[in-house]
C-alpha cells in the first residue's frame, strides 16, 4: 500500500478512537464525544470514517486522486469546526469549569493531520 494512503488510515483511525476517549470533564464527570447527543457526534465520526472508504477506493499502490484528497480535506474541514465551535461553547458557556480530555485534543490533532498527510506523502 501507498505511504500516503497508509498514513491516511492511521490518522483517520487516531481520530476515530478519540472520540471514544474522555472528551470533556465538568466537576469530576467526564464524556465522550458520543454522549453530547446530538447529531454532531455522527457527524464526527464520519468526518473520520469518510477518509477511510476514500483510501480504499482505486488501487492500492497508486496514490490518492484529486477527488479523494478534496474529499478528505472536506471531511477534515467539517470535524476542525464542530471541534472548535464545542471548544468555544464550553469556555463560553460553561464558565470555564469544564475541562478538555485527552480524546478532545487527539481528534483536533488528527483533524488538523488529515489534510496535512493526504498531500505531503506522495509518490514521486
Amino acid at each position: 500500500m501507498c505511504k500516503q494512503k497508509l498514513f491516511v488510515i492511521v490518522t483517520a483511525v487516531v481520530g476515530v478512537v478519540a472520540l471514544f476517549l474522555p472528551f470533556v470533564s465538568f466537576m469530576g464527570i467526564s464524556a465522550n464525544a458520543f454522549s453530547m447527543d446530538s447529531i454532531y457526534s455522527y457527524v464526527l465520526i464520519a468526518g473520520f470514517a469518510i477518509p477511510i472508504v476514500l483510501v480504499f477506493l482505486g488501487s492500492p499502490a497508486a496514490a490518492l486522486n484529486k477527488i479523494s484528497a478534496i474529499g478528505i480535506i472536506v471531511c477534515a474541514l467539517a470535524v476542525l469546526t464542530i471541534l472548535i465551535l464545542n471548544m468555544v461553547n464550553l469556555l463560553q458557556y460553561e464558565l470555564g469549569l469544564g475541562v478538555l480530555g485527552i480524546g478532545f485534543w487527539l481528534a483536533l490533532i488528527a483533524g488538523f493531520a488529515l489534510p496535512v498527510v493526504a498531500f505531503m506523502f506522495k509518490n514521486k
